[in-house]
C-alpha cells in the first residue's frame, strides 16, 4: 500500500519526528536525523508510553517499534553499511549476552532471556548482532530483548542466517543497506501470555550504492530489493531463502506497514512491486511440477477424479486410501503460505509438490483449527510418565496409548507434524470422538470399528468445505455436567474441553492467571469461576475476552496458589460447568 494521498502529510510528520527525537545510546529516545529511518517509519511511531502497541525506540544501533502486550517488537529498521562491520566478536555481558530493556517505560513488563528457556524456541535477533561489529558497546545493543522474537531454530538458524550473511556481503561489494525485519500473527505465547510466538517472520532489503548524502536520492526504480515471508516453524528446514521470497508490497498488505515511504511515488511503486494478489510466483531453486501425462493416471469412480506423478506416487507409498481417503480434486496450482504449488486435495490431506520436487502433506491439522475460531496455543508440559511423548516445541502430549502407538508406527513428525492440542472429546458425525489435533492431521479413536483403532479425521474435505462456504457447521466441543464443589477436586477433570475459553499458564511464583478466547465469539468472563484446587480458593477474573484474545488475570494480595506441592487450576462457566483444567 503506498498511501499516496497522504504523501505530503506523511512526509512533514517525518521531519517533525526527526526535529523531536533525542540522543541517547541505550535510550528508548528516538535521536534525531536517525539513519535508520532515514526512508520512513513504517507505522508512524512514537516514542509516547500512551501508545504501548505502537511505541518507538530509537537507538544508534537501529530503530524499532515495540508491541508492550506481545511483548516483541513490530518492526526493527536498521541501516548497514561499511563503517557497522568491525573486529569486534559477540557481546559478552551476562551468561548469554541477551539483557532485559531496563529503558522500557515503567510498569511495563521487560522480556527475559529465560522466557525463552526449554521452549524450544531461539532469541532470534532482528538486528544480527554481526551486523554490529564496530564497537562493543554497538554489539551489545543487539542483544537487547526489544530487539529479539521467538524464532524457530530452524528458520534463525538457517536460512534467515543464511539472508544476513548475503546482506554482508553485498555491503562488503561496496553497497549500503535498508533493512527492516519483523514477525507476523501468533502460534502461542511464553511468559505466561507476555511474549508472543509469531506465526510468520519476515523480512524487507533496499540496496544501494554506498556514498555520502541522503540515501534517497540514490534509490532508483531499478534498485535491488528483497523480501522474504516465511513460517516461524521446522517446515523451512533445509530450504534456502530464496524460496520464500515475495514483493515489498505483498508484506505490506499482510503487515499493514509503509515502507521507504519518503521515497518518489514512481519509484516507490516500481521497488515495491505488486501486492500479494497479484505477485508473479516467488522465485525457487525449481518450478512446480507440471500436471503429468494422461497414461499415469489411475482413476476413481467414487469421486471422479485421478492421481498420477509423483502424488500417485506418493499416496500409494504412504497408506493410500485408509491413510488420505479419495481424491476430490484435480491436481491444480494453489497459493499456499505465499509459495505456488501443485496441489491435490483429499478426503484426508492435502498433498503439495515442492519447489524441489518432493511431495508433502499440507499442514490441514493448523488450518482446520484456525476455520473453527480456535488457533492453537503454546501448551506448557508439567511432567510426564509412559507412554506418553512430550513435545516442548509446542508444549503438548501425546499420552493416548492408541495415539501414540500410532503416531510412532506410521510416520512421526513427518507426517503429522507436532501436537497442537491435548487429547479431548468432541461430535463428529452425530457422534462424540475423542480426539487429538496435530500439524498435519487429526487422529480419532473410533470404537465402534474396535478397540483402539484410530482413524484419521477427513481434514481435507472439511478445509476445502469451510474455504467454500459448503460443509455442516462443526459443533463446539460438549461440556460436561455442572460440578463445582466451592473449588474442590473435581470430577470431570478429564472431560474438560478447554473450550470456549482455555487455560493457557499459571504463574504460581508471580500469582498470575492467563486465560485464552478459543471461539471465534466474544466471551464476558463475570460470573465465572477461576479456581486454585489445592487451597479451595478463587482467583480473580472478569471482563470481557475478544476472539482469540489472551489475558494475564493478576491475583490479590497474599497467597492464593501453593508453590510447593501440586496445585491444578479449574475454570467454569457461570452454570458451575468445567470449561478448563490445568493439571499441575
Amino acid at each position: 500500500m503506498h498511501y499516496r494521498s497522504c504523501r505530503s502529510l506523511r512526509r512533514l510528520s517525518l521531519l517533525l519526528l526527526a526535529a523531536l527525537l533525542l540522543l541517547g545510546d541505550h535510550s528508548a529516545q528516538a535521536q534525531p536525523g536517525s539513519r535508520h529511518l532515514a526512508l520512513g517509519n513504517p507505522s508512524g511511531a512514537t516514542a509516547d508510553p500512551g501508545q504501548p502497541a505502537n511505541y518507538l525506540i530509537a537507538r544508534d544501533q537501529y530503530a524499532l517499534s515495540y508491541h508492550r502486550d506481545r511483548g516483541i517488537p513490530n518492526w526493527v529498521s536498521w541501516n548497514l553499511r561499511a563503517a557497522d562491520l568491525g573486529p569486534v566478536g559477540r557481546c559478552d555481558q551476562g551468561s548469554s549476552g541477551f539483557q532485559p530493556d531496563s529503558s522500557l517505560p515503567a510498569g511495563w513488563y521487560q522480556v527475559r532471556p529465560s522466557d525463552y528457556t526449554g521452549s524450544g524456541y531461539d532469541r532470534g535477533h532482528m538486528t544480527p548482532s554481526a551486523d554490529r561489529t564496530a564497537t562493543q558497546a554497538d554489539n551489545c545493543t543487539t542483544f537487547l530483548m526489544t530487539n529479539v522474537l521467538p524464532q524457530a531454530p530452524a528458520n534463525n538458524q538457517g536460512l534467515w542466517a543464511n539472508l544476513e550473511e548475503q546482506s554482508r556481503n553485498l555491503v562488503r561489494q561496496g553497497n549500503e543497506l535498508f533493512i527492516i525485519s519483523g514477525g507476523s500473527g501468533s502460534q502461542g505465547t511464553l511468559a505466561g501470555g507476555a511474549l508472543t510466538i509469531p506465526a510468520a517472520a519476515w523480512k524487507v532489503i533496499l540496496v544501494l550504492p554506498a556514498a555520502n548524502g541522503d540515501p534517497a536520492a540514490r534509490v532508483t526504480a531499478q534498485s535491488q530489493a528483497i523480501a522474504i515471508w516465511t513460517p516461524n516453524s521446522a517446515e523451512v528446514d533445509g530450504k534456502s531463502w530464496q524460496s520464500y521470497q515475495t514483493t515489498i508490497a505483498c508484506i505490506q498488505q499482510r503487515t499493514g506497514l509503509n515502507f521507504f515511504a519518503v521515497l518518489a511515488d514512481p519509484v516507490e511503486a516500481a521497488i515495491e512491486g505488486q501486492g500479494c494478489d497479484g505477485a508473479p510466483p516467488p522465485p525457487a531453486p525449481l518450478p512446480p511440477a507440471p500436471p503429468p501425462p494422461a497414461t499415469d493416471q489411475r482413476c476413481f469412480p467414487e469421486t471422479g477424479q485421478c492421481i498420477s506423478g509423483p502424488i500417485r506416487s506418493y499416496w500409494e507409498r504412504n497408506g493410500g486410501l485408509p491413510v488420505f481417503g479419495y481424491p476430490i480434486t484435480p491436481q491444480r496450482v494453489e497459493m499456499v503460505e505465499n509459495r505456488t504449488l501443485q496441489v491435490q486435495w483429499f478426503e484426508r490431506d492435502r498433498l503439495e509438490i515442492q519447489a524441489d520436487g518432493l511431495v508433502t502433506a499440507g499442514r490441514l491439522g493448523v488450518e482446520r483449527l484456525e476455520q473453527l475460531g480456535t488457533p492453537w496455543v503454546q501448551g506448557t508440559l508439567s511432567g510426564s510418565a509412559p507412554p506418553c511423548i512430550d513435545f516442548p516445541q509446542t508444549g503438548y502430549q501425546v499420552c493416548n496409548p492408541a495415539f501414540a502407538a500410532y503416531w510412532r508406527a506410521n510416520g512421526g513428525l513427518e507426517r503429522f507434524g507436532y501436537p497442537v492440542t491435548g487429547e479431548f472429546q468432541t461430535e463428529l458425525e452425530g457422534r462424540v470422538y475423542t480426539v487429538q489435533y496435530f500439524e498435519r492431521r487429526r487422529f480419532e479413536l473410533h470404537p465402534e470399528v474396535g478397540p483402539n483403532v484410530v482413524l484419521l479425521g477427513l481434514l481435507g474435505r472439511e478445509v476445502l468445505d469451510s474455504r467454500s462456504g459448503g460443509g455442516p457447521p462443526i459443533a463446539a466441543p460438549p461440556l460436561p455436567a455442572p460440578s463445582y464443589n466451592g473449588c474442590a477436586e473435581d470430577p470431570n477433570a478429564g472431560q474438560a474441553p478447554n473450550f470456549p475459553v482455555a487455560i493457557v499458564a499459571i504463574d504460581k511464583q508471580a500469582e498470575s492467571v492467563t486465560l485464552r478466547n478459543q471461539s471465534a465469539q466474544p466471551i464476558s468472563l463475570d460470573g465465572w469461576i477461576m479456581c486454585s484446587v489445592r487451597g479451595n480458593q478463587q482467583h480473580p477474573i472478569g471482563g470481557r475476552l475478544a476472539p482469540g484474545e489472551a489475558r494475564r488475570f493478576a491475583g490479590p494480595d497474599g497467597n492464593i496458589w501453593s508453590n510447593g506441592s501440586s496445585d491444578p487450576g479449574a475454570l467454569y462457566n457461570p452454570e458451575g460447568r468445567l470449561v478448563s483444567y490445568w493439571p499441575d
